[in-house]
């Protein structure tokens, strides 16, 4: 078990703690203001001629990559993974799933191979020649291109490479696997930009990214002794909207009207932050986690945790219900952060909605994150229009706030059981990489 190399970069909390103002009204937030549905179809109209970023929220999934490697991670790890990957099999038909395994995961190779049959899935099987992680989405992003071709761009990595420094090329030679299948496929690899997967979650006209990736890229840009001026991030802000064809919005700038430093209250942007139509962004809440937790019985209390435990093997200690309320209860600063950042996205006039978010301590105890999921909607065949929602899954205590809140909103759920790949820091999103999906003009929106 690589138990000390998975995820090391995971974010250190330094800042100050703050006062928080009490906020009763804990469902949802919404802005003053209002995102126009004249503002959404005149940026459609201005840039469908370009590539541009996929939305995480918009059209059907028609291609996803995974990665999976018991070099790695324990194989008993792998099988309650493909738990996840059957559900996904069964529920999203015509889909093409492409997993990369490792140079020597023969018996991978056989699994995926029985499950692809048992399924009737359409599965391919890439055997990388190098050593691989599971984190698909952190080495590429993906745009689509006016003439259906696709984007697969290799930025600057950042995170991590003190202690794996192949990892930055590594995702060239796994891009390059990628294209060599898949012609339809087009890697540009474009190192004046750091970007991670995980670090931009993406609606219609914004990307919102994580404020690591814009400070890097500023340096990467101009002299690294002025790259933290405004001048440089806003170069960068800029040079990276234009390669992703939206206007990049910054997740975890510092707010120089607070007393503290602000920075992102996760590691990578999708862990807490989801847009799930062009109006609404999901932003998760500390306090509103331990609140649910603190209102349920003693008996629900000791279901839950009974259930957190299991769920959460091999890698999850004991007791891990009230490590994650211990530790939890001493992260106020993360709670201002994500409160900035919700404050910020009212301020542009996007409706707000909080949902329970616990931070885990890696590999002992599972991130609770009900953002890093796959979300889709599309009109079907017979043209009614679907919104689904593969929703990460831990108890059902927690689980049912952040269900109620997607179900509101217009979605079906379909639960996926993650607390196992949640201890180490990454959910679903994380595993995976959207290589094709259709990008419809969104028909429904909440």
């Amino acid at each position: 078990m690589l138990i000390k190399n998975i995820r090391p970069e995971i974010y250190q909390n330094t800042i100050k703690p703050r006062t928080i103002q009490k906020n009763e009204s804990n469902i949802q937030t919404t802005s003053k203001g209002d995102i126009s549905q004249i503002q959404i179809d005149n940026y459609k109209t201005q840039h469908h001629q370009d590539p541009i970023l996929f939305e995480d929220h918009n059209g059907k999934i028609n291609h996803l990559l995974i990665f999976l490697s018991e070099s790695y991670i324990p194989y008993e790890l792998i099988q309650r993974m493909y738990n996840d990957y059957e559900i996904l099999f069964n529920k999203m038909k015509g889909t093409k799933f492409t997993f990369i395994i490792g140079p020597y995961d023969s018996k991978v190779k056989q699994d995926l191979e029985n499950m692809a049959k048992k399924y009737n899935a359409d599965v391919d099987i890439i055997q990388s020649p190098i050593g691989i992680d599971i984190w698909a989405r952190d080495y590429f992003i993906t745009l689509k291109n006016p003439d259906n071709t696709y984007t697969l761009f290799v930025g600057k990595r950042y995170h991590g490479l003190e202690w794996d420094p192949n990892r930055d090329k590594r995702g060239e030679i796994l891009a390059k696997l990628i294209e060599k299948k898949y012609p339809e496929i087009k890697v540009v690899v474009n190192k004046k930009m750091a970007i991670e997967g995980g670090d931009v979650v993406s609606n219609t006209i914004n990307a919102f990214v994580g404020y690591r990736a814009i400070e890097t890229t500023a340096k990467l840009l101009t002299n690294p002794a002025t790259a933290s001026s405004e001048l440089a991030i806003n170069q960068a802000i800029e040079y990276m909207s234009k390669i992703m064809n939206k206007k990049v919005i910054p997740y975890g700038k510092d707010n120089p009207e607070t007393p503290i430093k602000e920075t992102p209250p996760t590691f990578h942007i999708d862990m807490g932050v989801m847009p799930i139509n062009e109006k609404t962004i999901l932003v998760g809440d500390i306090k509103l986690a331990l609140k649910i937790i603190e209102n349920l019985s003693e008996e629900e209390k000791e279901k839950l945790s009974k259930t957190l435990d299991e769920n959460s093997k091999p890698f999850g200690s004991k007791n891990i219900l009230a490590k994650l309320v211990n530790k939890n209860k001493k992260l106020m600063d993360v709670q201002a952060s994500f409160d900035d950042v919700a404050n910020n996205f009212e301020k542009m006039g996007y409706k707000v909605i909080r949902v329970p978010y616990l931070e885990g301590t890696p590999p002992s105890t599972p991130y609770i994150t009900y953002t890093n999921g796959l979300l889709e909607t599309f009109q079907d065949e017979n043209g009614n229009t679907i919104k689904r929602v593969f929703m990460p899954s831990f108890a059902p205590q927690l689980d049912k706030y952040a269900e109620k809140i997607y179900k509101q909103e217009g979605f079906e759920v379909i639960k996926l059981p993650l607390a196992h790949l949640t201890t180490l820091a990454g959910g679903i999103r994380c595993n995976t990489q959207v290589l094709k999906r259709t990008q419809e003009l969104e028909k429904v929106i909440t």
